[in-house]
């Protein structure tokens, strides 16, 4: 479907612009960190059942074969004033872990399968960045 490809592509497109992990900002604590698994296929159905196993193996289940695993939490006090309480050293912490492929073939890799296997990576790399860049916005508007 034309329809289709178009919208994942645009999804893509916005994923791409969406903020980057910020910079040091006060009351807001922001982590990241990538996770690799090793496949070693040298075929595209060996690697695609390696894929599809990899993640369940990590307790990550689901379909897909990357994942972004985002922890958000804040901590406050509330300080009285005469017309009510208020929010005060409001702090927001964010923990992102992004787990990709890694691929290492044994015997080196093929080289029409090595470049689907770069476009392949790069797209998935920018879609995990893209619900990276979902939580961040979204603790940046919690704080």
């Amino acid at each position: 479907m034309a329809g289709a490809g178009w919208f994942a592509t645009a999804l893509l497109t916005v994923a791409g612009f969406a903020a980057p992990p910020p910079a040091s900002v006060p009351g807001f604590d922001y982590t990241e960190r990538r996770e690799y698994y090793l496949v070693d296929g040298r075929t595209v159905d060996t690697l695609k059942r390696q894929l599809d196993a990899a993640l369940s193996r990590k307790g990550l289940g689901g379909k897909g074969v990357g994942r972004t695993v985002q922890h958000l939490s804040s901590r406050y006090e509330f300080e009285p004033t005469p017309r009510g309480c208020r929010l005060k050293d409001l702090a927001v912490s964010l923990d992102v872990t992004i787990h990709l492929p890694r691929w290492e073939p044994k015997g080196g890799k093929a080289k029409g399968l090595s470049e689907r296997w770069e476009r392949m990576l790069d797209a998935l790399t920018r879609h995990e960045e893209g619900h990276r860049d979902i939580a961040v916005d979204t603790a940046r508007r919690l704080l």
